[in-house]
């Protein structure tokens, strides 16, 4: 068997310390609570009272009722009683009953006929019985009497009957009943009824009123569109995002342009020196 291998400490520089080096974290400065502001009402006019100023709304009154139009007869000619003129319909005259051809027995041969001829069907004979087969005993040894031997069987002998033991009574003391004595049952007695106790009003001071007293409630003030929006001042000052990825240039690498020809000499400088 071989020995553990000893477990030292790694004191080199790994390619992850390498890369990502510690930094001290600076701690960020709470901002200063700002004072309180006062809500001064809005005297002046907003755009939205410049652009939709308020109109004065008419009543309306119902509509006069009019006197129904007189239906006058149409008395010209319309486009479709000109263009689809009425016909005289004719009365239909019924039909005369025809009599029923007579039917002529065909005596010629059809294609059927000269397709399937029809054949003689010969009568199959009844098949003969065959001869009985005569059964022979069996005089041998099969493997099953050759396995299985038999015995004797000796008649099974009924046992003996015993006489019923005679069934004396325990006159000794169980556990049960040492462990479990018997006690007197006393009868219960009926509760008599009792008067219901008087309500009386509770006029002290409850717990729950004394650790926790009633105080006054002053009225919320309203939050309407009246207040004055905060100037915002852009942030002159170097983020944690900014400090640990500062932007950087990709420099400018330089290219060659080479024509076809130039590409083919390429090629054959690279053949040769393989």
């Amino acid at each position: 068997m071989r020995e553990a291998p000893q477990n030292l400490p790694f004191e080199g520089m790994s390619t992850f310390k390498s890369h990502y080096p510690a930094h001290e974290v600076q701690a960020r400065e709470r901002p200063q609570i700002s004072q309180q502001r006062t809500h001064v009402p809005f005297d002046g006019q907003s755009t939205s009272h410049s652009d939709f100023t308020p109109h004065e709304v008419q009543s309306w009154s119902a509509p006069q009722a009019r006197d129904a139009p007189k239906t006058i007869p149409f008395e010209g000619m319309s486009t479709s009683k000109r263009d689809f003129p009425a016909h005289e319909v004719q009365s239909r005259s019924s039909p005369q009953v025809r009599e029923a051809p007579k039917t002529l027995p065909f005596e010629g041969m059809s294609t059927f006929k000269s397709h399937y001829p029809a054949h003689e069907v010969q009568a199959k004979g009844r098949p003969q019985r065959a001869e009985e087969r005569r059964h022979v005993p069996f005089d041998g040894q099969s493997t099953s009497h050759s396995d299985f031997t038999p015995h004797e069987v000796q008649p099974w002998a009924a046992p003996q009957t015993r006489d019923a033991p005679k069934m004396m009574p325990f006159e000794d003391m169980s556990t049960s009943k040492r462990d479990f004595p018997a006690h007197g049952v006393q009868s219960r007695r009926a509760p008599q009824a009792r008067d219901a106790p008087k309500t009386l009003p509770f006029e002290g001071m409850s717990t729950s009123k004394r650790d926790f007293p009633a105080h006054e409630v002053l009225p919320a003030q309203r939050a309407g569109p009246d207040r004055v929006a905060p100037r915002s001042i852009p942030f002159e000052g170097t983020t944690e995002y900014g400090r640990q990825f500062p932007a950087k240039q990709l420099p400018e690498e330089p290219y060659i342009w080479l024509e076809p020809g130039d590409i083919v000499k390429i090629a054959e400088f690279q053949q040769s020196a393989l």
